[in-house]
């Protein structure tokens, strides 16, 4: 059965993710600028891919943990990454890529189904312990639940995302200084939503979501 009970909005979760990026923007700026300046440098390099995906999970993480209030700052934005971690990160990236590109390619509108499906396994695998196997099963359980989480909702995240692509393009063309507010605004606000989601699903009343207080 498909979980169709709603408790968030596109506007609430963009409006959470205003909120968070307001109170963490010098932080985030300077973040954002570092991943720039190093993937400038390393740009068409295999290293540069590397980075590009290190980031990928570096912002996530980070995007995660300030929707959940929790203190970020450059000391602790690694301790959701592990080697192990990585690994998984990079193969659930690769497959999640092929099975988005395969669909697009086919009808456009499959890719579409399929990113939205996938959309959430990367802060699922950051949720997992940092002890996960290399060469576990870590990235498929992954995609596995954020395929679940899902059902329900695809029209409204498909909303989110679109409106999100709109804020990103625009951001993008105030001579890319926009970027450094709709970047962490739509990824703070796809935390906000997942918390929703994994709390609806689990019904754990305690699950920490969108403006909930988290004490390290």
């Amino acid at each position: 059965m498909e979980n169709n009970i709603k408790n968030w909005g596109i506007k609430e979760s963009l409006a959470h993710g205003w909120k968070v990026t307001k109170t963490n923007f010098w932080f985030l700026a300077a973040l954002l600028l570092i991943i720039y300046i190093v993937s400038y440098a390393l740009e068409e390099s295999a290293v540069g891919f590397l980075f590009s995906a290190f980031t990928g999970f570096i912002m996530a993480s980070v995007a995660l943990r300030l929707s959940r209030n929790k203190h970020t700052d450059f000391k602790n934005i690694f301790d959701d990454l592990s080697g192990g971690k990585f690994v998984q990160y990079l193969i659930m990236m690769i497959i999640t890529t092929i099975f988005i590109v395969v669909g697009m390619v086919l009808l456009v509108f499959p890719g579409i189904i399929v990113a939205i499906m996938t959309a959430f396994s990367t802060y699922i695998l950051i949720d997992k312990p940092k002890n996960v196997p290399w060469n576990g099963k870590a990235f498929w359980e992954s995609i596995k639940q954020s395929k679940h989480i899902t059902k329900g909702h695809k029209w409204d995240l498909f909303g989110y995302f679109l409106l999100a692509l709109v804020l990103n393009v625009l951001g993008a063309l105030a001579f890319g200084v926009g970027l450094i507010v709709t970047i962490p605004v739509t990824l703070i606000g796809l935390a906000y939503i997942y918390d929703n989601l994994k709390k609806t699903e689990t019904h754990e009343p305690n699950a920490p979501v969108g403006n909930a207080e988290v004490i390290e």
